[in-house]
């Protein structure tokens, strides 16, 4: 009887799910209120410009890249080629390169058939919440995983609920969707100002990327702003452990 119960037992732990994912999980439910309203504001476009209900789901479903999707439909509707769609895209979505790079640190043991995975699923917003966790030495894959599930899943059904909605919203509603990524970028930089050398790099990266909003600089910004604010993060680091 008491093997029955151990061989039970064993048998139920090793079906039970990772730590790390339920944290990730729970921790990026606040990411819900960013990604569904921005979900259907872009449903609510794609169906503005004349994408059915498959295609724009479709589309978020594969592609999954908030702004670069905005950017995809209207150059589409215009009337661009596959190159000019392909290139405004990989430059858009350039940034991913140094997040992943940042998160690669963390993720050394990990097979490539898994790092092919969180690759696709990292965002602006699942990458401020979990590099801040895997700084502190609270985040693991599963919890990186875990945070990706919520914003896929969040951002395909809002991307649904959006186009099939669009046409009953007001034009105040619509409107209103437009501040929530910002919000949470907001959130998740402030989450991320641990200590002096955080809030200078971030209050750096603010200044300069408003300046160059201001100079109308739009190609390649975030890149730069990426590089700048990191290699300032760095000098500072070193001086700070002098």
């Amino acid at each position: 009887m008491d093997t029955m119960v151990a061989k039970s037992q064993v048998g139920g732990s090793a079906h039970r799910l990772p730590p790390g994912l339920l944290r990730g999980v729970r921790d990026a439910l606040s990411l819900l209120f960013g990604f569904v309203p921005m979900g259907m504001a872009f449903g609510i476009a794609a169906r503005e410009y004349g994408f059915s209900t498959v295609e724009a789901c479709l589309m978020s479903l594969v592609v999954f890249a908030g702004a670069s999707q905005f950017i995809g439909i209207a150059l589409i509707a215009s009337g661009a080629g596959l190159l000019e769609v392909t290139v405004t895209t990989f430059f858009v979505n350039l940034r991913h390169a140094l997040m992943s790079t940042s998160l690669a640190v963390y993720l050394r043991d990990v097979d490539r058939g898994m790092l092919a995975i969180l690759g696709f699923g990292v965002t602006d917003e699942t990458y401020g919440l979990s590099i801040t966790r895997f700084a502190r030495g609270e985040a693991d894959r599963w919890y990186l995983l875990g945070a990706n599930l919520v914003a896929y899943s969040s951002w395909n059904a809002g991307t649904l609920s959006g186009h099939l909605a669009g046409e009953f919203l007001p034009a105040t509603a619509r409107n209103a969707m437009a501040f929530a990524l910002p919000a949470v970028f907001l959130a998740l930089l402030v989450m991320a100002c641990r200590d002096r050398v955080t809030v200078a790099v971030a209050l750096f990266s603010s200044a300069l990327s408003v300046g160059l909003y201001l100079g109308q600089v739009d190609f390649g910004n975030v890149i730069l702003v990426g590089v700048a604010g990191a290699t300032v993060g760095m000098v500072l680091e070193r001086w700070k452990g002098r």
